[in-house]
């Protein structure tokens, strides 16, 4: 399986001259390809309104679908943000109806909206959240999408950068199993 992770891993800004120490990092815990993420200056956790308004999205993407070919137009799909504004039927609603456009994958899990760790946008790991990646991933590797699956997770502040890298790697295995 080709992985990806995003080098904003760790929750922090990083200045272009020290991004050596995190690729470094990120190569020697496996991965195989980088999300490049680079002078986030800003808060980008997404309010609970931001997150519906997608739904009203959707006949949007049925009409530029119909209009475009696959190849020229598609979608990212983000797993942690579809479950929090459909919950699991976001498999469907989402991943099985646009299998086929699927141009880019940001997986990360969250337990939906909610006030307890894991709630909301929390970037955590898959299977740390409530998705039911055994029946996402069965959806996946029956979709046109060949690309590094790439983890848009968040480091805890007290975990360890390597240790986390670790456990990402060890996560994404599990789930390549579901």
């Amino acid at each position: 399986m080709d992985l990806a992770i995003a080098t904003d891993y760790r929750g922090e800004f990083r200045k272009i001259e020290d991004m050596e120490v995190c690729l470094r990092e990120i190569a020697e815990a496996g991965f195989s390809h980088i999300h490049w993420c680079f002078d986030w200056t800003g808060d980008y956790i997404y309010s609970k309104a931001e997150m519906y308004q997608i739904r009203e999205w959707m006949e949007q993407f049925d009409l530029l679908f119909a209009r475009y070919p696959k190849e020229f137009l598609g979608f990212c799909l983000d797993t942690g943000h579809a479950n929090l504004v459909w919950g699991d039927s976001f498999i469907e609603v989402l991943v099985e109806r646009y299998k086929d456009r699927l141009f880019s994958i940001h997986m990360h899990d969250n337990k939906g909206w909610g006030d307890e760790p894991g709630c909301g946008d929390a970037h955590r790991l898959p299977g740390e959240g409530n998705i039911d990646w055994k029946r996402l991933m069965g959806v996946l590797r029956t979709s046109a999408y060949k690309l590094p699956w790439t983890l848009e997770v968040s480091k805890p502040i007290e975990e360890d950068a390597v240790v986390y890298l670790k456990r990402a790697k060890e996560a994404s295995a599990w789930m390549d199993c579901q």
